[in-house]
């Protein structure tokens, strides 16, 4: 019985790049405003398992920003990646009276967002570090619950051999770095360190 959303989306943003010798600069800012009626939402119910469900209009805006500069000089690169984003996504319309939801940032939906990587490369190896910072997300819809802000890093060592036909990557990586304990979902927390080993062809 879900409704299909309808409504309005615009968006800009301004770009920048250039390259100094051995050094390449990208900056981008991108800004965003939509206006969305039967927005369908996944609302977590007593069974434990999410349900969608149309709300009645939900104006969701922000910006984003990305920052990224890359050295490299023969077979050696290294490089720095910055993203962020801030993201208001509230309810303006609902068809409950004196509904507690109105003008309350959606649940589980962060205001703020931020990630960061650093990779160093030599030849076919490289070794890459991401770190991602999510911030308060709200748990019930008057915006009297939250879930506290978490950060996790990730440490990966890739290696790709070229076959005559095709690319063979190896990976391995420490993920949940700092054992930080979080949960994405209430009363869901997420594994502590974990090692992850891949083969890719």
């Amino acid at each position: 019985n879900l409704k299909p959303e309808q409504g309005i989306t615009s968006e800009g943003s301004l770009n920048y790049k250039n390259t100094f010798k051995h050094i390449f600069l990208k900056i981008n800012f991108a800004a965003f405003n939509r206006k969305i009626n039967n927005w369908i939402f996944w609302l977590p119910v007593a069974n434990g398992n999410p349900s969608p469900e149309n709300v009645q209009q939900v104006w969701s805006r922000g910006t984003e920003t990305n920052w990224q500069i890359v050295y490299t000089k023969n077979y050696f690169s290294s490089g720095i990646n910055l993203n962020t984003s801030y993201i208001l996504s509230t309810v303006t319309k609902d068809a409950l009276p004196n509904s507690s939801s109105l003008d309350r940032q959606l649940i589980y939906t962060p205001r703020y967002l931020a990630s960061g990587s650093f990779f160093i490369k030599a030849k076919n190896i490289s070794l890459s570090y991401f770190q991602n910072y999510t911030g308060y997300r709200f748990t019930s819809s008057d915006n009297l619950n939250w879930l506290n802000p978490f950060t996790v890093a990730v440490l990966k060592l890739n290696s790709e051999i070229k076959l005559e036909k095709m690319n063979v990557n190896y990976f391995f990586s420490v993920n949940n770095l700092f054992n930080a304990q979080y949960a994405v979902i209430a009363a869901r927390p997420m594994p502590m360190r974990n090692y992850e080993f891949g083969i890719t062809f």
